[in-house]
């Protein structure tokens, strides 16, 4: 660990941060230098904007989102932001979930696998290798769900990976991740002071899951 380091994000910078340096053979085939989180996402309103390219630092004293944004709750458990979803896996009544949101993983949702777990599999998985993390390796299987939704929103016919609890999230309560390919269809505003999630659908939405937006 490193102390009392200068962090730059392009012309703002966090003084006196405690830096954590991985030595880890792990975490030197990721695909970037590294990971940041509260550090820079803590103090503020964050606002991600997948159609610019582009995240804003709002004042969380004078922040007030338009009309045009639909507000979604969340909670905190260990920094880490939860919501209130639900799925369909096969056509069903949908099924009540919760599910925490990591903004850096691919899949656009992430089923965990436990005795305990309140959803069936697809009637065709397959086995695969999901990624790596800094735990290791995580292999689980993948399949396609009728509907995932959040916040009012529904995205059908999607790409759903599904992992042992215990090797993918220690999370307790969490039944699922949410991952980027769901959150990158939505320009986001996390207000974490105020328990809010704001989405707002942006050029993405009617893309299909898994699917490359350059070839629609």
């Amino acid at each position: 660990m490193a102390d009392s380091m200068t962090l730059r994000f392009g012309d703002v910078p966090f003084d006196s941060q405690l830096v954590v340096i991985s030595q880890s053979e792990i975490t030197q085939g990721f695909r970037s230098d590294g990971v940041t989180g509260s550090s820079l996402f803590g103090s503020f309103i964050v606002e991600i904007n997948n159609d610019a390219k582009e995240i804003r630092l709002h004042d969380p004293e004078s922040f007030v989102a338009d009309s045009s944004w639909t507000p979604v709750p969340i909670t905190l458990k260990k920094g880490i932001p939860f919501l209130e979803g639900v799925v369909s896996i096969r056509g069903e009544e949908p099924i009540p979930l919760v599910l925490c949101i990591d903004s850096a993983a691919g899949e656009a949702l992430e089923l965990l696998m436990r005795d305990t777990m309140k959803f069936g599999l697809p009637d065709s998985v397959e086995s695969y290798h999901l990624g790596t993390g800094l735990s290791g390796d995580i292999n689980g299987s993948g399949g396609q769900i009728h509907m995932l939704g959040f916040g009012g929103f529904e995205l059908h016919d999607v790409p759903a990976a599904f992992a042992p609890a215990e090797v993918r999230s220690k999370q307790e309560g969490a039944d699922g991740i949410i991952g980027n390919d769901a959150l990158r269809r939505f320009n986001l505003i996390f207000d974490y002071p105020h328990g809010l999630l704001y989405l707002r659908p942006n050029g993405l939405f009617d893309v299909p899951c898994g699917a490359d937006p350059a070839n629609g």
